[in-house]
């Protein structure tokens, strides 16, 4: 499985295990670490908290962390929370994430972007499928919040008996910001698509 990682960075949660080469060297309080390793079975919450500014650090030491992610298998993403998820994404194979952090500076980058292979949009008490998507960190210490672009449906069968293919479209959008589309094939008025998914669609959270 490999080494064992849980810890929480600017309020996303990553428990999971990890292969590859990571190496640590120091100099009086200063310590880099530098690292290429494979994530895999890890499950990585985007709690909403990482809309709050972290907690200053008093460390003794300093570190300047240099690493580059690959997604393995088994790697899954939740948003706000794994228990009551409005999402939740399985990573495709092969996706890269490079975190660099100075401690010293309190600055940080996380750059990358991650393609789904399926996972599940839970919204106003219906679940769609995602068939594609993409989340795209593009975050440092003062702006974070990831993008999303996700293609979902769900099937359902309208008052006639006939099928509908309920689209769920969001298209670039940043999660503090989680307004998708919805269509439908055939299309449908915006009066039929509320009686379709139910009247809480029509307010609230979801």
């Amino acid at each position: 499985k490999g080494t064992r990682i849980t810890e929480t960075f600017y309020g996303i949660d990553v428990d999971g295990y990890a292969n590859g080469h990571i190496s640590v060297s120091g100099s009086n309080r200063t310590y880099w670490v530098e690292g290429d390793v494979v994530v895999n079975n890890c499950i990585i919450n985007m709690s909403k908290d990482f809309y709050d500014e972290p907690e200053e650090s008093d460390d003794f030491y300093e570190f300047i962390v240099d690493m580059k992610l690959q997604s393995g298998t088994g790697v899954e993403f939740f948003w706000p929370t794994q228990k009551f998820p409005v999402l939740r994404a399985y990573a495709d194979r092969n996706q890269i994430v490079t975190i660099n952090f100075d401690s010293s500076t309190e600055t940080f980058n996380i750059d990358g972007n991650v393609d789904f292979k399926g996972g599940d949009i839970f919204y106003f008490s219906n679940n769609f499928f995602i068939r594609n998507g993409q989340l795209f960190f593009h975050e440092n210490q003062d702006k974070f919040d990831p993008r999303i672009t996700v293609n979902a449906e769900m099937r359902t069968i309208n008052r006639n008996n006939e099928k509908v293919r309920v689209l769920f479209i969001l298209d670039n959008s940043p999660l503090s910001n989680f307004q998708p589309r919805i269509e439908s094939v055939p299309a449908l008025t915006q009066a039929e698509l509320y009686e379709l998914l139910g009247d809480t669609i029509m307010g609230g959270d979801p």
